[in-house]
């Protein structure tokens, strides 16, 4: 262990810069690393006072017995899990500083920068137009058995990351500043105190739930604010024309249908996975209605609603069979009664996919695109009584992420090793052939497979001679 090995770095220690936005974050940057620091001492002091010389450098490494070695290499990985969240912290601070005193457009990387070059450099917008519509970007998200952070460990880093962001404002008096400095510390604490290892290789489900809570925790809402960040910088770089952004932005995952390599992603794992993911997108769109209806508590004497709103929303009401109790709860509300209407559908829904029934039910939604039309007639009319900024902000978030993410979250890629593909396809075709071997010449054996695939899919069990690796 090197000298001072938990020493904070000093001011001096930091590039200088003739930036003042650069050199108020690395001042900053030096602030944060001393706090959290000073705190991670302050916990070891207390609950394992011998590791305090071993950091320091002032004890051999090779004096420690097991137990406080492994105390110590602890402390150590703690330690720089809050140097790099004090780092993400700092850069975020900067960036901040450069738009707010040069413009969002100078700063490099976002899409302000990106389309008032364009725009500067002569591209039209037709051409962007053409871009967009061609546009289409999908992260993978994959299981990583060399990730073993667990989720509730991720959960304690997102809550420093946070505590930080509060401790910026300079509107705390001492004593809130004092009890958000020791909030700070029990975050630390519960970081000691917290396994960060997974004891045991993750199990497929296990891993389904470590990818969708990135879902849950970010990326929902993370989605439709990227979509409104392009739109807004077209708007800037690009005035006085029209820009119709798609939902380029969604996601693919191997976890829970990659087979290649992993034995224990079987056809009921799979099922299982798209289940809970449909669950996931399901129940996240509850709960945003949930907040909308909350939220939008118009009377129709203060929007008065189009016949084209009104005659909707009867039929929806008719529909649930709960018309009158619906208007009951909610009088003159229409937004409010609307939302209603739309929340038993998502119900349905959920109960149905809990039981694992994924059928289209009348009383549910036949597909997204349904769900987002009855967002987007919403928005519509708020845009259309001239309250356009509260459709902006309140209803298209959420239409956005019906858009993105579906009723599926992410788009699940079913992979499987090339040799058992190929022995599974041999032995399909010997048992609908009465047993003649796969043909040698590639074109013959492409046009068998083109065949199979266009007819209608037969029921295993219809196939009795199938191979059970074949057969699954």
């Amino acid at each position: 262990m090197t000298e001072a090995a938990l020493e904070p770095f000093s001011a001096s220690t930091l590039p200088e810069s003739a930036d003042p936005a650069a050199a108020s974050a690395a001042a900053y940057a030096t602030e944060v690393v001393e706090l959290l620091s000073g705190l991670l001492l302050e916990l070891v002091r207390e609950r394992q006072p011998e590791v305090e010389s071993v950091l320091r450098g002032q004890r051999e490494v090779a004096d420690l017995s097991p137990e406080l070695l492994g105390r110590t290499l602890q402390v150590q990985g703690i330690w720089f899990q809050l140097l790099s969240i004090a780092e993400q912290n700092a850069a975020m601070r900067r960036r901040r500083q450069i738009e707010a005193e040069r413009g969002h457009e100078q700063l490099r990387g976002t899409f302000a920068q990106v389309f008032s070059s364009a725009a500067a450099s002569g591209v039209p917008a037709a051409d962007v137009r053409t871009l967009l519509e061609a546009l289409r970007v999908r992260p993978v998200i994959t299981a990583h058995p060399t990730e073993a952070r667990r989720v509730t460990v991720l959960e304690k880093h997102r809550r420093v990351y946070r505590r930080l962001v509060e401790l910026e404002s300079p509107r705390w008096t001492p004593r809130e500043r004092k009890a958000l400095v020791d909030g700070l510390r029990n975050d630390i604490e519960l970081l000691w105190l917290t396994g960060e290892l997974r004891l045991a290789k993750p199990t497929v489900p296990q891993e389904v739930y470590w990818g969708l809570h990135f879902f849950n925790e970010t990326l929902f809402e993370a989605v439709p604010d990227l979509l409104d960040k392009v739109e807004r910088a077209l708007e800037q770089s690009y005035p006085g024309e029209t820009f119709t952004v798609p939902s380029f932005f969604q996601f693919g995952s191997w976890v829970g249908g990659d087979r290649d390599g992993n034995p224990f992603v079987t056809n009921d794992v799979t099922r299982s996975t798209l289940l809970e993911n449909r669950l996931t997108g399901v129940r996240r769109y509850h709960r945003r209605l949930g907040e909308l209806v909350r939220a939008l508590s118009i009377t129709e004497r203060s929007v008065p609603p189009s016949d084209r709103f009104r005659e909707a929303l009867e039929r929806e009401l008719a529909a649930t069979g709960e018309a009158e109790a619906i208007a009951t709860r909610n009088p003159g509300e229409i937004f409010r009664q609307y939302l209603a209407t739309m929340l038993r559908r998502l119900e349905v829904m959920i109960r149905a996919t809990e039981r694992g029934d994924t059928r289209v039910d009348p009383a549910g939604y036949a597909s997204a695109d349904a769900l987002a039309a009855d967002l987007k007639l919403l928005e519509s009319e708020l845009t259309e009584s001239g309250h356009q900024e509260l459709g902006a902000s309140l209803l298209r978030p959420a239409r956005r992420e019906v858009e993105a993410f579906r009723f599926s979250t992410v788009r699940l890629d079913v992979r499987e090793n090339t040799t058992k593909l190929n022995a599974a396809l041999r032995a399909l075709h010997a048992a609908t052939t009465g047993g003649a071997e796969a043909p040698a010449d590639p074109a013959a054996w492409r046009a068998w497979l083109s065949a199979e695939l266009a007819r209608p899919l037969a029921p295993v069990a219809s196939i009795p001679t199938l191979p059970p690796d074949t057969a699954e």
